[in-house]
């Protein structure tokens, strides 16, 4: 039989955001005159230089974004070393971010086996989230821990490994757990994204129980919150991506939001406190410590009345409240701190 071919080499113009720079589509036809049978090749493919490139400015970007992570929490680990500021740190909020970087570790590492030129680059990437995780982030978590449980340290050492033991289970069943839910929720990843993407709802709660102020640092809030939106907006939101995943410009907007309006909250509780979020009604009745300063009681024994101010001198004379510390003439025209059974 006698055949006749024919091929076609043009770039693949499906779609509006389909990466028309890195497919390509090969069309071919295959006929037999004599015989009368034909053949309709339709292959697409990819433009492997141009993948690798763009693969590679997207590890570029990725290891800037982890080092400026890594600076930030090991910046928040000096801050919280003391007990005062420690307790104010959300042990659930430090235990997410530790189990994000994980999986951005295995993300890395499985790009790194699958992007074999650029191995090197994502393989250094993932053993750097590694040490993220493994190093700075338990870390954070164990000084964090140590400093709330400081009541079984009292009781011995075989307390202390039984507790790490049921923290380290803890922890790293959560990171199983995680992994079980994304095959669970793959039809609908981006619920279990915006999960993912919540790290300071943990912290927003327990700064709001306990009325805590400035529990993080503002720069740590910051670059760890664009840390992880960054893989999220890279996929969700870049059309020229080299994983070549249609962009979806409506769930990367909500995921912008949310992220923002957790780190809005984080900084106006470090702001005007921790009681922020709650609406005034359902707070508990305060003390006011700065009322107005009771008169000392009269030689007649009349008893404390209100009075607008007293001269320092007549403590002398014995008409002038002194206060309970310092032994000194209160001036009761100033502000001073009252306590409920009338100490100045």
């Amino acid at each position: 039989c006698q055949q006749a071919s024919m091929a076609q080499d043009s770039k693949d113009i499906s779609g509006p955001w389909s990466n028309r720079d890195s497919k390509i589509k090969l069309i071919g036809k295959l006929q037999s005159p004599n015989c009368g049978a034909s053949l309709d090749v339709n292959v697409t493919g990819m433009q492997t230089a141009k993948v690798f490139e763009k693969a590679s400015n997207a590890g570029l970007l990725a290891t800037v974004s982890t080092l400026a992570h890594l600076t930030v929490t090991v910046k928040q680990m000096r801050y919280s070393s003391a007990q005062s500021t420690g307790v104010r740190v959300s042990m659930l909020t430090i235990s997410a971010q530790a189990v994000l970087d994980s999986y951005l570790c295995l993300v890395f590492l499985f790009l790194s086996v699958t992007l074999e030129p650029l191995f090197f680059m994502w393989g250094s990437l993932a053993f750097l989230q590694f040490v993220t995780f493994s190093m700075i982030g338990m870390r954070f978590i164990l000084l964090v821990w140590k400093m709330r449980r400081t009541d079984v340290f009292e009781q011995g050492w075989d307390a202390v490994r039984r507790e790490l033991g049921f923290l380290y289970i803890r922890l790293y069943g959560s990171l199983f757990i995680g992994l079980i839910l994304f095959y669970v929720f793959w039809g609908s990843l981006e619920l279990y994204v915006l999960f993912l993407l919540s790290p300071w709802v943990p912290q927003i709660i327990h700064s709001a129980q306990h009325n805590f102020r400035g529990s993080v640092l503002k720069e740590y809030v910051c670059v760890s919150s664009m840390a992880r939106l960054l893989p999220v907006l890279y996929v969700t939101a870049c059309p020229s991506n080299f994983m070549q995943i249609a962009p979806n410009f409506q769930f990367a907007l909500v995921a912008t939001l949310w992220m923002a309006l957790q780190v809005g909250i984080v900084y106006l509780q470090a702001w005007k406190g921790g009681w922020f979020v709650i609406p005034r009604v359902l707070l508990p009745a305060r003390y006011n410590y700065y009322r107005a300063l009771p008169v000392a009681e009269s030689a007649a024994g009349a008893g404390d009345v209100e009075m607008q101010g007293a001269p320092a001198d007549d403590l002398e004379a014995g008409t002038a409240r002194e206060c309970v510390i310092c032994m000194q003439a209160v001036d009761s025209s100033g502000r001073g701190a009252v306590t409920p059974c009338n100490h100045v």
